[in-house]
């Protein structure tokens, strides 16, 4: 039984091997050989034609254009710029130095001996004020202090006591006997008139 079912399995393995080999391996190998490989091939082969084409097409139609423009037009303009910036610097540094020397000599010859010659002239100014102002001010000074303040001080004492003294005369010789004749005679009389106007309005009315 043993035997029998060893060749059995032997038997059934090899049909099953048979079978694989003609159902999976031919077919396998007959797509691989007849259909990929022919497809990988075509692929293969568009692929190198359209990467040659599109080298060519890079090399021919922007590369060399674009070369040819770097070389016949950007480099040239690029140069003449960086000629005509080198000039235009050159001529503000010329202009520079010139307008500094110029200042420089400006400075030098009109404003520092302007300046000296301004200030001299107001020491002398200042001196001269200084000293008409000295022999103006020292003899009003003395003036002041030894003939104009004396008096006015003596005349404003004079002035307040004949304030003071006119005050005392107004109060004696007017307010006082203002108020006398007020107070005496004015308000006798006409408490006198009012009791005069009632009784004759009285006798005229009663």
């Amino acid at each position: 039984m043993g035997r029998l079912l060893a060749e059995l399995l032997r038997r059934l393995a090899a049909g099953a091997g048979a079978v694989g080999r003609v159902l999976v391996v031919v077919p396998l190998t007959w797509f691989g050989r007849y259909v990929l490989v022919p497809f990988g091939r075509l692929l293969l082969a568009v692929l190198l034609g359209v990467g040659t084409a599109l080298e060519w097409s890079l090399q021919h139609l922007l590369a060399a254009p674009l070369r040819l423009l770097a070389t016949r037009v950007l480099l040239p303009g690029v140069r003449a710029l960086a000629a005509a910036i080198g000039a235009a610097l050159a001529l503000v540094a010329a202009a520079t130095g010139l307008l500094g020397r110029g200042i420089v000599l400006f400075v030098r010859r009109v404003l520092v001996p302007g300046a000296g010659l301004l200030l001299r002239l107001l020491a002398a100014a200042v001196r001269a004020v200084a000293e008409v102002l000295e022999l103006l001010l020292v003899p009003v000074a003395w003036c002041w202090r030894r003939l104009l303040r004396p008096v006015l001080r003596e005349l404003g004492r004079a002035v307040v006591r004949a304030w003071r003294l006119g005050g005392r005369l107004w109060r004696y010789l007017v307010v006082r006997p203002c108020r006398w004749l007020r107070r005496e005679v004015w308000w006798p009389a006409r408490d006198e008139i009012r009791r005069v106007v009632r009784e004759v309005r009285a006798a005229l009315v009663g």
